[in-house]
């Protein structure tokens, strides 16, 4: 990925982190279809991007719609457990070296 679409990535989780404060503040500020094609469209943008399974976690939680932030904390955490287990093989190749 560019350093342009890294930059426009970056702005672009900010402002849907933005939106999910809105949200938090003011009840449903941001609807939830409205919130998660924004999020979609990042993640189609941008796949190696975690957070955005956490920003589908808020917003499905701030919504109600338990099954799907259930469903988006597990994709989160799937990732996550997979960067650190790839960290960890890198660092044992790299320490061989």
């Amino acid at each position: 990925m560019g350093t342009l679409q890294v930059i426009f990535c970056e702005m672009l989780i900010r402002v849907v982190q933005y939106f999910c404060e809105q949200t938090g503040r003011n009840g449903n500020a941001v609807s939830y279809n409205g919130l998660e094609i924004i999020l979609q469209q990042l993640q189609k943008l941008a796949p190696e991007l975690h957070r955005v399974h956490f920003l589908s976690y808020l917003n499905g939680l701030s919504h109600d719609d338990y099954l799907s932030a259930l469903e988006n904390l597990h994709c989160y955490f799937d990732y996550r457990v997979f960067i650190a287990a790839c960290s960890t093989a890198l660092a044992i190749i790299w320490s061989k070296n």
